[in-house]
């Protein structure tokens, strides 16, 4: 035995991560072995964008709803190492060759299995959901991963060590949950051996950071005095390093369009909790099936819980329609940045054309970056790469809160969006008094959704957290009519909100 570790350990990461798969596709049934081997031929004839990151934590939720009547909200904790895994898996044959990106390809696909096949245990999904947001925090993510990689075999080291663990993580999870109801109460999964693999990730993590920041510091005279071995294989691989150089170009010029964290608003959004309304109303999934161009305009009164409906509709939308691609933005009033029109339109414009870092297909765009363009410049790269996005996929943009703008951005935003909707679908909320002018009047077609003043999220709402507080032993009441009573004064005391 100690012979056999020994060695593994003196074998090249590549191939550790390529036998870490390898055991967890041997330990798999009849039926999750088919599952996990369409998984990887489907990231290896398409590899996998950031919108497939946001299904699966769609996903998460919709199935811990379903299954296990959660009312907390787990997706967003994935989403970070989720990312790092896409990234991975993005790289392509050019980048990592045929048989390892063959490897990438089953860590995607073995990530995304565990993920979803522990929404049926909630200490499970709890466990790995808190483990996987801690290591998330730290976890590799680079747009420029393919030139970083091609530069360094460090680079490529680190990373397939630091997916190693992510492997043998993901195995101890899907062998626990393999287990009988009785097994899992009468074992325990093994805290020690998590924990030291948390460390290990974070780790490796900073080792990546690390030696990024060296290749995004080193100058030119420092890459040409690298050692003769790997220049002769960066000479050998000149599709790569022609493909490379493209990619940084179109990442370098992405980050002059935007730079604005769009994510982190939806994700602290979508963790407060789920929305019904308006999912399940005609007008909504009337608006989902058409085929053509439509907005809806979604009115509530201030604290209705429109933030979180929208939050919700992003997961809807990626999750119900799979060949689509869902744009959205959360203005916040505490932000500053996230109250301009350009910001928000040049985050539209950088959420399709970062689907395309890795391909050729918006270059022309690509190349009408510069200089820094203004907001006309900017609705024109959005629309042009709308329409051409619509050819393949459909399209829809959800914003939230533009009512937080002030007049002159409210207007430009409107011109956007009318510059926009031909060529997709357009969901918008706004805060609506009674009486009050500010509500807009959209300069095209639209319909719109109010909600309802007995929003029954409300009351899911507060049943689901005086449930869990007292389950928790942080609320300690005497009688069940006592709970009622309380439940019932504060769905008095919301009116609706």
């Amino acid at each position: 035995m100690a012979l056999a570790l020994a060695n593994t350990a003196s074998l090249k990461p590549e191939i550790r991560l390529a036998q870490a798969v390898s055991e967890f596709e041997a330990s798999l049934s009849g039926d999750q072995k088919s599952r996990f081997r369409l998984f990887r031929s489907q990231a290896q004839f398409l590899a996998p964008q950031i919108n497939d990151v946001m299904r699966i934590t769609a996903e998460v939720d919709a199935n811990a709803s379903r299954k296990l009547a959660a009312a907390r909200c787990y997706g967003p904790r994935f989403t970070n190492l989720l990312q790092t895994v896409q990234q991975f898996a993005a790289l392509g044959d050019i980048i990592v060759g045929g048989s390892q990106n063959l490897v990438a390809c089953g860590v995607w696909s073995l990530v995304r299995m565990t993920i979803l096949a522990i929404t049926t245990s909630t200490a499970s999904i709890e466990r790995l959901s808190v483990l996987f947001m801690s290591i998330g925090r730290s976890s590799p993510r680079y747009q420029a991963l393919a030139v970083l990689y091609s530069r360094s075999r460090r680079i490529q080291d680190l990373l397939t060590r630091y997916f190693i663990v992510v492997v043998e993580i993901c195995h101890h999870f899907v062998r626990f949950n393999s287990k009988s109801a009785l097994s899992q109460i009468t074992s325990s999964l093994n805290d020690s051996k998590l924990k030291s693999a948390e460390e290990d990730l974070h780790r490796w993590a900073q080792c990546i950071r690390d030696e990024a920041n060296f290749l995004n510091a080193e100058t030119t005279e420092r890459e040409a005095q690298q050692n003769e071995d790997f220049r002769s294989w960066v000479g050998a691989t000149s599709r790569s390093t022609i493909h490379c150089q493209n990619v940084e170009k179109r990442i370098h010029r992405l980050s002059l369009l935007s730079s604005f964290d769009y994510e982190t608003p939806w994700k602290q959004i979508r963790k407060r909790g789920s929305a019904s309304f308006p999912l399940g109303s005609a007008n909504y999934i009337e608006w989902k099936r058409k085929k053509k161009p439509h907005t809806i305009l979604l009115t509530g009164k201030m604290g209705s819980g429109k933030s979180v409906i929208m939050a919700n509709i992003v997961d809807d939308l990626n999750l119900s329609q799979p060949n689509s691609l869902v744009l959205y933005f959360f203005c916040r009033r505490d932000n500053p940045d996230s109250l301009r029109a350009r910001g928000i339109f040049s985050s539209f414009a950088k959420q399709v054309l970062q689907g395309h870092i890795n391909n050729d297909t918006m270059d022309d765009i690509f190349e009408d970056f510069l200089p820094v363009p203004d907001f006309d410049k900017i609705t024109k790269i959005l629309t042009t790469a709308l329409q051409r996005q619509n050819k393949t996929h459909q399209v829809c943009i959800v914003l939230d809160g533009f009512d937080e703008c002030d007049d002159e951005e409210i207007e430009l935003i409107k011109y956007g969006l009318i510059q926009a909707q031909s060529f997709c679908k357009i969901i918008i909320s706004h805060r609506s008094q009674v009486n009050d002018p500010t509500t807009p009047r959209l300069n095209w077609d639209y319909s719109e959704m109010a909600v309802p003043e007995d929003n029954p999220d409300v009351k899911e709402f507060i049943d689901s957290e005086l449930s869990r507080r007292i389950q928790s032993k942080t609320l300690s009441l005497g009688s069940a009519e006592l709970v009622i009573d309380i439940r019932d004064a504060l769905l008095r005391g919301a009116h609706g909100m």
